[in-house]
């Protein structure tokens, strides 16, 4: 191969490939970038015998500069595991489900207590205290970030 045509054909892919990198989305676009978040003291409590509902709680603590809106969960070990808060209304204190909880940018939520907690369905009868259990937290939009419960 001749000079000229060698010096064509490094244009010519040096052009293609200015192309692709150009059309292809940057690092903020990508809508599935991994979410900066702490999530610490997770835990369960381990229900009565014969029951099988209870409530779980964690801190959590957006790193990022946008809010997010955490919208579900998931465990292979839980029947359902939903988002409730207590509040009081009319002198008493009532529970109820949540769809979403939004996290604003760089603050913290804790579920604890008499707040916002987890109400976990289906639980396992042969769980021991220390056990630990995957949980995946599902944000918008489409992002999972997976967390530990230890039960209590």
């Amino acid at each position: 191969m001749n000079i000229k045509k060698l010096m064509k054909a490094n244009i010519f892919s040096f052009f293609i490939v200015s192309i692709l990198i150009a059309c292809s989305p940057s690092v903020e676009e990508e809508p599935n970038e991994k979410i900066n978040l702490q999530v610490s003291n997770g835990y369960f409590l381990l229900p009565p015998p014969g029951r099988l509902v209870t409530a779980g709680y964690f801190d959590i603590k957006n790193r990022t500069e946008k809010d997010l809106t955490l919208v579900g969960f998931d465990s292979d070990q839980f029947l359902n595991i939903e988002i409730h808060e207590h509040k009081h209304e009319g002198g008493m204190m009532q529970m109820r489900k949540i769809d979403e909880l939004k996290i604003p940018s760089k603050a913290s939520i804790s579920m604890a207590p008499g707040g916002y907690h987890l109400m976990i369905f289906g639980i396992p009868e042969n769980l021991s205290v220390g056990d630990a259990i995957d949980v995946n937290l599902k944000f918008l939009p489409d992002q999972i970030i997976s967390i530990k419960l230890i039960a209590r």
